[in-house]
């Protein structure tokens, strides 16, 4: 009898804390580039992030949009694409792009090679 209702409060509980827990199907990610001017196209470095989450495609889009448009109010900014910016000061020039993928992939884990 006592473990039926340590079980049955086990179960509560996770039922529960499962649904405090928001599971996210999109995220949005942040791949940056930075060069310097006295090594044009070449990388000094480059970095993913999470920027945000959605439960959407259509969500993350949004997102994505809003996330653009707030880079292109940045200081010295050269270039807006649908997807990214291109800015440059003081010799360094940088490079954020925006994309939404599912929360399945993770675009800093390389790609099997299929062999």
């Amino acid at each position: 009898m006592r473990l039926a209702r340590r079980a049955s409060l086990v179960v509560v509980l996770l039922v529960l804390a499962s649904v405090g827990i928001a599971w996210a199907e999109w995220v949005l990610w942040r791949y940056e580039i930075i060069t310097l001017g006295t090594s044009p196209g070449i990388p000094s470095s480059a970095a993913w992030a999470i920027d945000d989450t959605a439960d959407t495609q259509a969500s993350c889009d949004g997102l994505l949009a809003k996330a653009v448009a707030k880079s292109a109010t940045e200081p010295d900014v050269q270039k807006v694409f649908p997807a990214g910016v291109i800015y440059q000061r003081n010799n360094i020039v940088r490079a954020r792009n925006y994309t939404c993928l599912p929360d399945n992939i993770d675009p800093r884990v390389p790609k099997a090679s299929g062999r």
